[in-house]
């Protein structure tokens, strides 16, 4: 608040006749105004003055005409102190709830602050060297673009999700990658190589459930969601997982949080359909999920329906997002620049002439 209350004690003791503003007849120039004013707040208010690192403890207000009114110019007329503390209050007292969304580009709300002219800002940096003015805003109120402010990008997303995809080199890659998972549908098994499924299957740590590839550790939780399911070959539990009491919402819950890891944005329907569950009982997995932190929700392709996301691909998918941004607007380079205004002139050659060379278009004009 240093350079807003260094204003306000400028005016009012100005205003004050404090400083005065004429002496033998002739104006008082505005630097030695300043000056006057500064060795007045010094003689007034020390603290103020001081340098910060010089005070111990707080810094200590004095009982003064001038500090008075300039700390309630500052508190009440710049700012609405007031309200502040209301608005803390009611924070304190759960009537408010905080939520924080983490977008690609700033809110509509805070355009305000970024095109803001220099003397709004508290501190005294000049205009070229604020960091908003490196902050790139779209048009956000323009009815064209004021639906996808907070849109991933598709291209992210199908990056985060090939990225995220099992791509084993041996069997041991593909046991971890059952593990983690939790299990591989049929069409993904087919995308891989089949001797590593059967160097797993004849080693006995892997097995097929009906339609979905699962590793020997996952056989009591794929059991416990379909009791009825046949394992081909037919094999043992390690004695590490057959200890637990499975039931089927908490093995739904373990499955799809291991399903979540390399999905990427995928919906309940999609996520029961894998597993070969009701649509119901993955939303109250995906439930208990968010609420452990693990996934997040909301409607990051675009589509209408909900969607889930494991935490860590959405953080992911979201820095992927605003390095596209950033290099839509990162500047070319200096020869790049010089190349395009000799074309722009024109006093060099067009790209599209060098095209047109040599054909009867090129003659023609020529």
């Amino acid at each position: 608040m240093r350079p807003l209350f260094q204003t306000r004690w400028r005016w009012n003791t100005t205003i004050s006749l404090a400083v005065p503003r004429f002496r033998g007849g002739k104006k008082v120039a505005p630097q030695l105004q300043r000056m006057q004013a500064d060795d007045l707040m010094a003689a007034a208010f020390p603290d103020a003055a001081a340098c910060l690192e010089n005070i111990p403890g707080d810094r200590q207000i004095p009982d003064h005409p001038l500090v008075t009114q300039t700390m309630r110019d500052c508190l009440d007329e710049a700012m609405d102190f007031d309200g502040l503390a209301r608005v803390l209050e009611r924070v304190h007292a759960g009537e408010l709830r905080l939520i924080t969304r983490d977008t690609p580009e700033p809110s509509a709300i805070s355009h305000e602050i970024l095109n803001a002219r220099p003397w709004a800002f508290l501190d005294d940096a000049p205009l070229e060297e604020r960091r908003t003015q490196a902050v790139y805003a779209r048009r956000s109120t323009e009815p064209s673009q004021a639906g996808d402010i907070g849109a991933l990008d598709p291209h992210a997303i199908a990056r985060v999700r090939d990225e995220a995809r099992p791509d084993p080199r041996d069997a041991d890659e593909l046991h971890d990658a059952l593990v983690t998972a939790g299990f591989l549908t049929a069409a993904e098994a087919a995308l891989m190589p089949a001797v590593l499924f059967e160097s797993l299957t004849s080693s006995r740590r892997a097995t097929r459930a009906d339609q979905l590839w699962i590793a020997a550790e996952r056989i009591p939780e794929i059991l416990a969601v379909h009791p009825a399911a046949r394992l081909d070959p037919a094999i043992d539990a390690p004695g590490t997982r057959t200890g637990r009491d499975w039931t089927r919402e908490t093995a739904t819950v373990e499955l799809l949080r291991g399903r979540m890891s390399i999905a990427g944005p995928s919906t309940p329907a999609c996520l029961a359909e894998s597993l070969g569950v009701p649509e119901a009982e993955a939303l109250a997995a995906l439930h208990d999920l968010e609420g452990q932190g693990i996934v997040l929700r909301g409607r990051f392709t675009g589509i209408a329906e909900l969607e889930f996301c494991d935490r860590s691909l959405l953080a992911r998918i979201h820095r992927y997002t605003l390095n596209r941004l950033r290099a839509e607007i990162e500047p070319v380079s200096a020869a790049d620049f010089m190349r395009f205004l000799f074309v722009w002139q024109p006093r060099g050659p067009c790209p599209s002439a060098e095209r047109h060379r040599g054909t009867p278009l090129h003659r023609r004009q020529a």
